[in-house]
């Protein structure tokens, strides 16, 4: 590819056409120059990095089309499912959503479910299962929860369609149990996060003992957009920064920068993004160096008669949820006109 296709391509990736998928990729937390770098990959290298991320690799192939960029003639229309040759329309086997990694005395866990990191119903226990299996293992100090693949942040929240009547009740089921066990876990966690961390990411960062982030990463609690708030939210994070802050994200929707979160106490340490690493394995040696039995009395000491006060709060926020929000046409509302792509008409 030429330099004056690439910069034509830019420009459409910093300027999408208002009320394109393209836009709402972008709003929703995708760093969309990072599909440029796949007109440039050798097709085994798609398939590899970016099977998962299809839909919004056709859509950037579509509307580039449409802006009649010289660099993708020949290429097949967008609606035909091939993206560069057919890469996109190829069958790809379902990848492993959470990979278990154990480095020295670090188990890394890593999701891998791009473009986004959505967790849906399936993601969640397998999340779960291996968080619980892995962390116990002998020789593990340290669990850090990272993301992986091409997705522009840590992860933007479970999946719209499980927050339906029909499947919420489940969803909250598995998703809370998940925050349970990282909230008790039997060794020190870490969560990693970069880019945007957002909804239920959010919650599963806060329930982690640290947090370590980039200046520019984002937190948001988008939910109430949507005609919903975030349980796990609701009881924890007004007892990790000041109560009218956390009412401010939960109530507003309104994103926090990492530098933000750190000012507030939500986030542990803060870095440049070439720095993030350095800074990672600055804290981790912080921990590693410490006695692990020691260690383990010291969380035990620090968070007595919190469990209970949380597992009460959980409950009740559990019930007014799935007995009262749930009832309401605004929740519905609101899930309906995201997959519609529309602006909801709440009508209280």
């Amino acid at each position: 590819m030429d330099e004056q296709h690439r910069k034509r391509l830019l420009e459409l990736i910093r300027n999408p056409p208002p009320g394109s998928k393209l836009e709402a990729a972008r709003d929703y937390g995708i760093d969309l120059s990072l599909f440029l770098r796949s007109l440039e990959m050798t097709p085994a290298e798609r398939l590899r990095e970016l099977g998962a991320a299809q839909p919004f690799l056709k859509a950037l192939w579509g509307a580039a089309k449409r802006r009649g960029s010289p660099a993708l003639k020949g290429s097949g229309e967008a609606d035909s499912g091939t993206f560069g040759g057919g890469i996109v329309g190829a069958s790809v086997e379902p990848a492993v959503a959470v990979r278990a990694e154990k480095r020295g005395a670090v188990l890394c866990l890593t999701i891998q479910r791009p473009p986004l990191n959505i967790l849906d119903l399936a993601t969640v226990r397998e999340f779960r299962t291996k968080f619980e299996e892995e962390a116990r293992r002998d020789g593990v100090r340290l669990v850090e929860i990272r993301k992986g693949g091409l997705a522009a942040g840590f992860s933007a929240g479970t999946e719209i369609r499980d927050h339906f009547r029909e499947r919420a009740p489940e969803m909250l089921r598995e998703f809370h149990s998940l925050i349970r066990s990282v909230l008790y876990a039997p060794r020190p966690t870490l969560a990693v996060v970069e880019g945007h961390c957002l909804g239920g990411w959010m919650e599963l960062a806060m329930a982690c003992y640290f947090i370590v982030a980039s200046v520019d990463a984002r937190f948001g609690l988008p939910e109430i957009n949507l005609g919903a708030f975030p349980p796990v939210a609701a009881v924890l994070l007004p007892r990790l920064i000041p109560e009218k802050r956390a009412l401010e994200m939960i109530l507003t929707g309104n994103w926090i920068t990492g530098r933000e979160a750190f000012d507030l106490g939500l986030v542990n340490r803060v870095a440049n993004k070439p720095d993030l690493e350095e800074e990672v394995e600055k804290f981790r040696q912080g921990i590693l160096g410490k006695s692990p039995r020691v260690l383990a009395l010291a969380r035990r000491a620090v968070r007595l008669g919190s469990r209970e006060a949380f597992e009460s709060g959980l409950r009740e926020a559990e019930r007014i949820y799935l007995d009262e929000l749930l009832q309401t046409e605004d929740a519905e509302e609101g899930l309906r006109a995201y997959l519609e792509k529309r602006e909801p008409k709440f009508e209280n």
